[in-house]
């Protein structure tokens, strides 16, 4: 997270903030949500009875944002904390690099 932080910060003397969101999710979202739908028909087909939580650890996935509900960090696809993880930091990116060019 560190090192892609430093590169992103290295990479962008001007900053568009919707040019960069676009482009991270472009980057990461496809295998990501190929990743998480894989998952999910998985689930489905092996254990067809699982918990009602299913649809909220999916939702959560869907939205990046599993790593911040610490029961689903590691459910559906335990992976992919990094990215929920990743995309925090994707978000705050843009504020950093505003605060950074103010001074």
């Amino acid at each position: 997270f560190v090192l892609s932080g430093f590169v992103l910060t290295l990479a962008h003397d001007t900053l568009n903030t919707g040019t960069f969101y676009l482009n991270r999710l472009l980057r990461i979202g496809p295998a990501y949500f190929a990743a998480l739908f894989l998952m999910l028909a998985v689930v489905l087909w092996l254990y067809p009875t699982r918990d009602k939580e299913l649809p909220q650890q999916f939702i959560s996935s869907l939205f990046f944002v599993q790593s911040f509900i610490p029961k689903y960090t590691l459910e559906l696809n335990s992976p992919a904390w990094s990215v929920s993880d990743e995309m925090f930091f994707y978000l705050l990116f843009p504020l950093l690099f505003l605060l950074r060019n103010r001074r």
